[in-house]
């Protein structure tokens, strides 16, 4: 993510947020032509649903979805398995 990562939350808290992106590409034509607006674009999409997720949520219900318990989901980790390929 652009910039230093660290977003208000709907009751003014601070957070800081890394992302990783995965993305398959499916039609490698397209992919090409259009290849120097797909990163910007991915990264303005991140961006803006970050800002709107962090914005939408209080500081207290974006800590309780730690990392660590997302990584233990099983069903998470093979939806990410899935994705890439």
């Amino acid at each position: 993510m652009a910039g230093s990562g660290f977003l208000l939350t709907g009751d003014a808290g601070v957070v800081q947020l890394d992302v990783t992106v995965f993305y398959k590409v499916t039609d490698p034509n397209a992919f090409v032509l259009q290849g120097d607006h797909v990163l910007p674009a991915l990264d303005r999409l991140v961006n803006r649903s970050a800002v709107a997720l962090t914005a939408a949520r209080d500081l207290d219900t974006i800590l309780v979805a730690r990392p660590e318990l997302i990584g233990a989901d099983s069903q998470a980790a093979e939806r990410r398995e899935r994705l890439r390929g």
